[in-house]
């Protein structure tokens, strides 16, 4: 018999529901005394979740928008809850972040490129000699060096090495520089802007990312990239061990990171040791998914059929003889799959390299 909810409401403490609230973080029932209610949105918060969620916050720089802790709340700032937890020391440190944090933001800002200067100006299409709002100094929105009155931009040739070096690259809107160490292309910049470290574009349904990967066309594919594709019938037992490298070399994994560091400076020891297993990698890899890959399509047929229904619980203690009879299909079937796409790389890369010749031709 289900329990009547009126009695269940009736035996709760009336203290409980007229002087306290449940925490929406933790789901503990606190004195009102020990809650808050958000200013904007009135959701309710202990105060020591509150806390910590602001510290959280501080420490990630993530201060505007300052919203509501609750995932669900369409209320996106909440200006007013830093001042009721920090002291004025950290509630001045709190507002010079959040104020830094929201000119970030802003794609036409450019800061300051005197040392230590917070100053900044905005950079219109029609004026980019700019005049910083603190120390007064002149200098140019578009290469950020002092005004050069009647030249063009020179490019800080050590700037751009050290820039080429580690994989960093201007946003695309607000031109502030941004870094990834490790990880996918997808970075987010300070502003806002989601775009590909790789190749410096905005990342939208025109994107490509396998492009990028290739030399950012297919008309412009690296020459590394199309030899390798016309020589995989021989270095096919190696591909695993490329591909490896070829991620630490030249996709985003570069020395900020502690371990690609370690890689790179141990690379003659590490690089033969991983070609040299690749085969074996390889090998184990194709077993080992071919069977499981297997499996899971075979279960998924078995459990779509009218047997399965009708017979379910004898259908399932045959299920498991059933795989590792078919498991050498299973396997044939992943041999054979891998080395037919590997039949055909070699003729990708041709029509690459010929797609090379013809844009290189049109020029």
């Amino acid at each position: 018999m289900e329990p009547n909810h009126s009695d269940i409401i009736d035996e709760i403490p009336e203290i409980l529901i007229t002087n306290s609230s449940q925490c929406l973080i933790c789901y503990e029932i606190k004195p009102m005394a020990e809650s808050t209610k958000m200013p904007n949105c009135k959701h309710e918060f202990c105060n020591s979740c509150l806390q910590n969620y602001i510290c959280s916050k501080v420490q990630e720089g993530k201060l505007y928008p300052l919203s509501c802790p609750d995932y669900t709340c369409e209320v996106h700032d909440q200006p007013g809850l830093a001042d009721l937890f920090l002291d004025p020391v950290s509630l001045e440190k709190f507002y010079s972040f959040r104020n830094k944090n929201y000119l970030q933001k802003q794609p036409n800002l450019r800061w300051c490129p005197k040392p230590n200067c917070q100053g900044y100006d905005l950079i219109t299409e029609e004026n980019s000699h700019l005049t910083c709002n603190t120390c007064g100094s002149k200098f140019c929105g578009k290469c950020h060096n002092e005004w050069h009155q009647g030249q063009s931009c020179k490019v800080d040739n050590v700037l751009h090495k050290y820039t080429k070096k580690r994989g960093i690259k201007p946003c695309p809107n607000c031109r502030n520089y941004v870094e990834k160490s490790s990880g996918c292309p997808s970075v987010t910049c300070t502003c806002g802007t989601r775009f590909c470290i790789k190749c410096g574009k905005l990342i939208n349904a025109d994107h490509k990312t396998f492009q990028c990967m290739i030399g950012g066309s297919y008309f412009n594919s690296s020459w590394t990239f199309i030899f390798l594709l016309i020589a995989m019938w021989i270095l096919f037992p190696f591909q695993l061990g490329l591909l490896v490298i070829y991620f630490f070399e030249d996709w985003g994994l570069n020395e900020t990171s502690q371990f690609a560091e370690h890689i790179q400076y141990f690379k003659a020891l590490y690089y033969p040791i991983l070609l040299l297993l690749s085969p074996v990698i390889t090998v184990l890899t194709i077993l080992i998914g071919g069977c499981l890959w297997g499996i899971l399509v075979f279960n998924s047929l078995i459990k779509r059929m009218e047997v399965y229904k009708r017979y379910k619980q004898i259908v399932n203690s045959l299920i498991f003889l059933k795989c590792i009879v078919l498991t050498p299909v299973f396997i044939a079937l992943g041999v054979s799959g891998y080395l037919l796409i590997n039949l055909c790389l070699p003729f990708a890369g041709l029509g690459l390299l010929v797609l090379r010749f013809v844009k290189k031709t049109e020029k």
